[in-house]
C-alpha cells in the first residue's frame, strides 16, 4: 500500500472536517431529473465503469506514526451504485431529508455515493461526493459532461494525464524549488505594506440591524457595456466588490481572498480537489477613470495566478 501526501487544497478541507465532525458543508450533492428515454441499466453500468477507472474514488485517510495525515487507495473498497424503485412522494421526502448525509472521512466508507431511482412519474440520478476527493469541475465538467455521457454511449473517455495522488506528490516536491521562491518573493512584495481590513473588532457586540436591498439589472445591458468599453464582466463585478468594501472600511487598499480552479493542462480532466484560495491585494485608484481602473485587473491577474499554487498557509511560514 503506497502512502500519498494531501494537496494543500485537500488539507484545508480535511482540517475543517476534523474541526467540525459531522458537517455536510463539504458535500457536493447533485440531483438530476432524467428524461424517460434514459436506460437506467446502461446508466448504472456507466457509473460502475466510471468509478472503476479512478482510484481516487477508493480513497482513505489515515495518520502515520508521527500523527501526520496521509491518503491511500483501498483496492478492496466496494462502492455500490444503487438502483431502486420508489414512489414519487417518498423520493420528494428523501430529497428534502435523507439524501445529503455527512461523510465520516476517517471511517473507511466510500467518499462518493450514487443512487438511481425510478418512480411512477420520473427517473432520478442522485450523486454526492466529498470535497476532499472532488470539486465543482470534477462533478460538472469531468463526470457529468464528459465521462458519464461517453461511457453511457459506449465510448471510451480520455484518460487522466495524472491522477490526484501524483498531483499531490508533484505539489509536495515543488515546495522550495525556483518557482516557490518566486512566489515567495511575489507575496512578500504584495503584502509588504498592507493592513488587512476588519469589518468588526468586537465579536461580542450586538449585531446591527441589517439593511438588504436586491436590485436586478439587465444582463444584455451589462454585456453590451463591457463589450463596448473593453472590460471583462468578472472584472466589472470584482471592481464593484472592491469599491464597496473599500468604501465600507474607509481604505483604498484592500486584501482579500478569491478562488481559482487550480487546474493545469495536465489536471484539466482529473478527478480531484484542486480549488485554491488566491490572496489578492487591490488598490482603488482615485486618479483613474472607472474604465481605466477596471481594465487594470486583467493586467495583474496573470502574474498573481502564476504564484497561486503556493498557498498562503505555506508562504506565511517564512
Amino acid at each position: 500500500m503506497k502512502r500519498y501526501p494531501l494537496t494543500r487544497s485537500q488539507m484545508g478541507v480535511f482540517a475543517e472536517c476534523m474541526k467540525m465532525p459531522g458537517t455536510s458543508g463539504y458535500n457536493l450533492p447533485y440531483i438530476t431529473r432524467l428524461p424517460d428515454s434514459v436506460d437506467m441499466s446502461r446508466l448504472r453500468a456507466a457509473w460502475e465503469k466510471l468509478i472503476s477507472r479512478h482510484s481516487i474514488f477508493k480513497n482513505r485517510f489515515a495518520f502515520d506514526e508521527q500523527g501526520e495525515v496521509y491518503q491511500y487507495c483501498d483496492r478492496n473498497m466496494e462502492i455500490p451504485v444503487i438502483y431502486r424503485r420508489d414512489s414519487e412522494k417518498n423520493v420528494i421526502k428523501y430529497i428534502a431529508d435523507g439524501f445529503m448525509r455527512p461523510f465520516n472521512i476517517l471511517s473507511g466508507e466510500p467518499l462518493v455515493r450514487v443512487e438511481l431511482v425510478e418512480t411512477e412519474k420520473c427517473k432520478y440520478m442522485f450523486s454526492d461526493m466529498h470535497h476532499t476527493i472532488g470539486d465543482g469541475s470534477t462533478m460538472i465538467s469531468v463526470i457529468l459532461h464528459q465521462e458519464l455521457p461517453a461511457l453511457y454511449e459506449g465510448r471510451e473517455p480520455d484518460a487522466e494525464i495524472i491522477d490526484l495522488y501524483h498531483a499531490a506528490e508533484i505539489e509536495e516536491n515543488s515546495i522550495h524549488n525556483e518557482e516557490y521562491e518566486k512566489a515567495k518573493e511575489y507575496y512578500a512584495q504584495l503584502f509588504a505594506d498592507v493592513e488587512c481590513a476588519t469589518l468588526s473588532e468586537d465579536l461580542h457586540a450586538e449585531p446591527a440591524p441589517m439593511i438588504r436591498e436586491v436590485l436586478y439589472t439587465d444582463r444584455e445591458a451589462v454585456d453590451n457595456w463591457c463589450a463596448q468599453h473593453g472590460v471583462k464582466i468578472h472584472h466589472l463585478f470584482r471592481g464593484a466588490f472592491v469599491y464597496t468594501m473599500g468604501t465600507f472600511c474607509r481604505q483604498n487598499k484592500l486584501a482579500y481572498f478569491s478562488s481559482h480552479a487550480g487546474r493545469s493542462s495536465e489536471t484539466v480532466n482529473t478527478i480531484g480537489m484542486f480549488v485554491k484560495s488566491v490572496p489578492v491585494v487591490d488598490v482603488i485608484d482615485e486618479n483613474s477613470t472607472v474604465k481605466e481602473w477596471l481594465r487594470h485587473f486583467g493586467v495583474r491577474i496573470p502574474v498573481r495566478l502564476s504564484a497561486y499554487t503556493y498557498k498562503l498557509d505555506i508562504l506565511k511560514s517564512w
